[in-house]
């Protein structure tokens, strides 16, 4: 009884911070069936939607919503998750609850009207075009047309997830401008040499 108490106990801590999630865990073929591309989930809006409310309009032109489309791409092959899953888990932006305090960012769309809940003091014809540069390369990013701003990084979040980075003993990324920032889980010399 011990023995087995005891390997539970080490299997648990041997796992990475990658399978400590805290959510129902979906199984990959039934994931693909509720969520899959086919089913009506447009993938590449939602990523867009979640740029918008993680970093802001002028993410796309900063690279910051590349990189953090690149995150969810990552986070789909060690996770048991596919993009849609990932991206409405990962961001904070477009959970829906009692936190949320910009409701327009689920009612941006594609017909770039302005969304519902949309700022009074806000113009929206100024930020109209953003948007469509955002959903254009959200789009391309699911065509496999974007690179990764930030090869090394696997995790990204605000000031308010430092304490998760520190307690793991992530390593911060340089990225300048970007209004989150990033994290690599193991060391990006290292990484630079396995990839070498």
């Amino acid at each position: 009884m011990i023995w087995t108490a005891t390997f539970v106990i080490a299997v648990c801590l041997f796992k990475s911070c990658e399978t400590k999630a805290s959510v129902r865990v979906v199984k990959p073929n039934k994931a693909r069936v509720i969520y899959g591309k086919g089913h009506g989930k447009d993938v590449a809006l939602w990523v867009a939607r979640s740029c918008v409310g993680e970093a802001g309009f002028d993410s796309g032109e900063s690279g910051e919503c590349a990189a953090i489309a690149h995150i969810y791409r990552k986070r789909t092959k060690v996770t048991q998750f596919n993009l849609y899953q990932v991206t409405r888990r990962y961001s904070a932006a477009i959970k829906k609850g009692p936190h949320q305090k910009r409701k327009w960012v689920f009612y941006l769309c594609r017909d770039l009207k302005k969304p519902k809940y949309w700022s009074k003091g806000l113009h929206w014809p100024n930020y109209r075009d953003k948007w469509a540069s955002i959903l254009k390369l959200c789009d391309d990013f699911i065509a496999g047309k974007v690179l990764d701003p930030i090869p090394h990084a696997d995790h990204y979040g605000g000031r308010m997830d430092r304490h998760r980075a520190k307690k793991w003993n992530w390593y911060k990324l340089d990225t300048p401008d970007f209004k989150n920032h990033f994290w690599s889980v193991t060391c990006p010399k290292r990484k630079e040499k396995n990839d070498a």
